[in-house]
């Protein structure tokens, strides 16, 4: 099965999941709500399509992705540190 860029951010009261590589975008009031929903709808955008195009998200949306890599990777870093001493 091939893998999607996806993120989730909570702004306000609701949840927005986006994939990247699709520009598919849902909103939802919880986490795991908004997270089925993005998986359904790449599973239906996927089976409508004989091939699948990707459709490039705007670049905001790309470097938020980016971001949220980036702030992972360093907290990454320091809980390796913490748990080595």
């Amino acid at each position: 099965m091939q893998q999607f860029r996806c993120y989730a951010l909570k702004k306000n009261k609701h949840w927005y999941a986006t994939c990247i590589d699709l520009n598919l975008v849902d909103r939802a009031e919880t986490l795991d709500t908004v997270v089925n929903k993005l998986k359904e709808n790449i599973q239906l955008y996927i089976q409508d399509k004989d091939v699948i195009t990707f459709r490039r998200a705007p670049l905001s949306y790309q470097f938020q992705y980016q971001w949220i890599l980036f702030k992972t990777w360093v907290l990454s870093l320091f809980q390796k540190q913490w748990y080595s001493r």
